[in-house]
């Protein structure tokens, strides 16, 4: 377009009305174009087609200048390439009128241009490596250079949303550019959805939507999000048919049950039992989710305890070898006090269970007996764990110890519970005990602060910071040698990786001391303290030898001594 309109006025522009149309075309093209960081060009044409307009009148001459300002100062405020070469040309126009408004005005219009140039430099660095024509791909298809882009879009997008104060058009420019190259990847039409209705623009979010669901149809969160947008803005027909939609195209157990809860919302009680009555109809969603779902709703929501007991009932009698649904079941049962029928679902299904499948349950069980049971049934319960797990009928310590612990509080040390599990030689089932704030603060920690992030071989990038976790102590090997007390306590004060693998210090100490270097460290006695002394080679263990060859009078003379052969070439001189 903008090349079209660079051809010579005179013949091109032969009415008024066609100068209209073209001027509306440059306000259009503006309006969606302008913030672009390229866009300086289709400025400099519009104010030069707004120039080269001959009105006729001293009138319309002025408002054609009032109207080349008004330009002006809209593109002095786009963070664009050469924003500075177009503030001098504002400067030339300005001195060519009123020499007092002229300097009003660049009085005024100096920050904002600054500001412009400020925000311009930056989006240069965000800007740099970001390909604009890049294929837009499905991410199934996508490699390292799409994943790449991604990443440098993300960023990109991130800074002009830390400027949304300055123009939204601008920020909704480049999501709009970067869907192009990721047209069919969900997180980049939500984050541009959740953006304009953050932004407050609810019809241009309404239509983002109805775009977004045409590019990713397979998207559930997509559909989510727009069922949740219509219902905010009390569009209830229409979140309706964005469920009913999915329910006929992607029935699952997770649309029906956010269908279930917005029904709640918008219809009532009655009408949301009847999304559960389809669900239960629908084999693509009769899983055990909807009716813990719905029990769970009758029981919080709709204050139906009897309801929600009944719809569990029901459940069990299709899912009772469905872990996962049986912990749910006896969580509610936990909470509205019934012991004596949660203690008949733990023995039903203990007993219809594999072994392996109940673990959880087991755990479970114990907890509730330590707080509500008697002590001998505690011994019991424990007696049969043990005899099921182990096969033994002597109960691990490690086990024993549960009795003792509550949330975070426990009786023993971290070093000090990794005993209690290895004198046993079982695995625990539940979380070792690890080291409150102040015991971990106490602990040496390299400084993260200046550490460069590692980018692998995938191209992928490495999260610069990772959420902080408490951490346990590595318990000490039983090593094959004597080791110092001094890095003893240091192999002690090693913590455990959380994010990585443990790595076993006995063996690196083993393969430190085979080194060529360590090959002359032996163990030769201990000193006064007790600590072992480490024997070296050199002058000290030659030193016997030495003693006994000069003894038996076998001096070995070396094989060549440069002071002799010096003396000797003095000598031979004449």
């Amino acid at each position: 377009m903008r090349q079209g309109f660079k051809r010579d006025e005179p013949e091109f522009l032969v009415s008024e009305q066609q100068s209209d149309i073209v001027d509306d075309a440059y306000t259009f093209a503006l309006k969606h174009i302008g913030q672009d960081i390229g866009a300086l060009s289709v400025w400099q044409d519009y104010i030069a087609f707004l120039a080269s307009r001959r009105l006729g009148s001293h009138f319309a001459e002025a408002q054609k200048f009032e109207k080349i300002r008004a330009v002006y100062h809209q593109a002095i405020q786009v963070p664009m390439y050469g924003v500075e070469n177009l503030w001098k040309e504002y400067e030339q126009f300005e001195a060519a009128g009123n020499k007092s408004n002229a300097k009003t005005f660049l009085a005024e219009m100096n920050p904002k241009n600054q500001r412009a140039r400020q925000i311009c430099r930056q989006r240069r660095v965000f800007r740099e490596g970001i390909s604009v024509n890049m294929l837009a791909r499905p991410p199934a298809r996508c490699g390292i250079r799409e994943a790449e882009q991604h990443a440098r879009w993300k960023r990109l997008l991130k800074f002009e949303r830390s400027n949304i104060s300055d123009d939204v058009n601008r920020i909704t420019l480049a999501f709009r550019q970067c869907i192009l190259c990721f047209y069919h990847h969900p997180d980049v039409w939500y984050d541009a959805c959740r953006f304009l209705v953050e932004s407050k623009l609810p019809d241009e979010a309404a239509k983002l939507f109805d775009k977004a669901l045409a590019a990713v149809p397979e998207s559930l969160i997509i559909h989510f999000a727009c069922a949740d947008f219509e219902e905010s803005r009390n569009s209830i027909e229409k979140a309706k048919a964005v469920f009913e939609g999915l329910i006929e195209s992607r029935p699952s157990a997770l649309v029906f049950i956010l269908y279930q809860r917005f029904i709640r919302r918008a219809e009532g009680v009655d009408a949301a039992r009847k999304i559960f009555l389809r669900a239960r109809k629908t084999a693509a969603a009769n899983t055990y989710h909807i009716y813990v779902a719905s029990a769970l709703m009758e029981y919080h929501a709709n204050k139906e305890e009897k309801i929600a007991q009944n719809i569990f009932e029901l459940g069990m009698k299709s899912f009772s070898n469905e872990s996962e649904f049986v912990r749910q079941y006896l969580s509610f049962l936990y909470h509205v006090n019934d012991h004596t029928n949660m203690r008949v679902v733990f023995e039903r299904v203990l007993s219809s269970l594999k072994p392996e499948q109940t673990p959880e349950i087991w755990t479970q069980y114990m907890q509730f007996e330590y707080l509500c049971g008697t002590v001998a049934a505690v011994h019991k319960l424990e007696k049969r764990w043990a005899e099921l797990m182990t096969k033994d009928e002597c109960v691990p310590p490690s086990i024993t110890l549960q009795r003792f612990c509550f949330l975070d509080l426990w009786p023993c040390k971290p070093t000090e519970f990794a005993l209690f599990e290895s004198a046993s030689g079982s695995k625990n089932l539940h979380v070792a005990p690890s080291l409150t704030k102040e015991q971990s603060s106490k602990l040496p920690r390299p400084d993260t602060s200046k550490m460069a992030t590692y980018a692998g071989s995938t191209g992928h990038e490495v999260p610069t910071s990772a959420p902080s976790a408490p951490y346990s102590v590595a318990p000490l090997p039983m090593l094959p040698f004597p080791v110092d007390p001094f890095l003893e306590d240091f192999l002690k004060s090693l913590p455990v990786p959380s994010m990585t693998p443990r790595v076993d210090v006995g063996y690196v100490i083993g393969v430190l001391q085979k080194l060529p270097s360590l090959e002359g460290m032996r163990v030769k006695s201990e000193d006064s303290n007790g600590r072992w002394m480490p024997k070296r080679k050199g002058r000290d263990d030659d030193s016997d030898d030495d003693d006994d060859n000069t003894k038996k009078g076998k001096v070995d003379k070396p094989g060549f001594d440069i002071y002799r052969h010096r003396q000797q070439q003095k000598l031979n001189k004449p």
